[in-house]
């Protein structure tokens, strides 16, 4: 096993400990949860066509990458179809209305890379819920999940070994880019937080 395979399951195993954080959290709040159901029943769809086409491709070092996130997909949708936000907004609406065209556009041009392609603009289209969420109330968000996930995605970078076959470059850093926005978000609310307590401080 050389160094690019060492951080491709490095990666994998980062992302897994993001879900177990993100499905206790889950099942902590339970009802109280306000996971959206289209961001994860997309995901899950998408990593599921992603994982078979990155194989096919013959991408091997970062696949654990793909292969953690549609095992903790799986999960995850089957936990938040019973405990995540009831019901589905416009928006969710609008944007699993889009990831649907983006399939099928997939089955129209299928081939490895734009196979690729498409998936990571579905996985976009599929994270506006959860991106506008975290922008709105960051506090939503599990930090410590979307840390795992952003590391993970970080160390996968460093599995890529022929950056001249673009769909694992493409791949992983366009995860990398998702990953990293959630997280910032995540975090910014706690930031926010912290400078307002400093201040209510310091004028008492």
């Amino acid at each position: 096993m050389d160094s690019h395979q060492v951080f491709g399951l490095l990666g994998g195993a980062c992302a897994l400990l993001g879900f177990v954080a993100y499905i206790f959290d889950l099942l902590r709040l339970k009802d109280q949860s306000k996971a959206t159901k289209s961001t994860w029943l997309i995901w899950t769809i998408n990593m599921l066509i992603l994982t078979v086409s990155y194989w096919f491709a013959g991408a091997r070092n970062t696949i654990y990458l793909p292969m953690a996130f549609l095992t903790g997909n799986i999960v995850m949708l089957a936990l938040i179809l019973r405990y995540g936000r009831s019901g589905f907004s416009p928006l969710d609406k609008i944007c699993f209305a889009g990831a649907i065209i983006s399939l099928l556009l997939w089955a129209v041009t299928y081939n490895p890379i734009s196979t690729v392609i498409m998936n990571r603009i579905i996985a976009w289209i599929g994270a506006v819920p959860t991106i506008r969420q975290a922008f709105l109330d960051p506090k939503s968000e599990n930090r410590l999940a979307w840390g795992f996930f952003n590391f993970g995605t970080i160390v996968s970078i460093f599995a890529i070994e022929d950056w001249t076959m673009f769909v694992e470059p493409w791949f992983t850093l366009n995860v990398a880019a998702l990953n990293g926005s959630i997280f910032f978000l995540s975090i910014r609310g706690r930031r926010t937080d912290h400078k307002s307590s400093e201040k209510e401080d310091k004028n008492n």
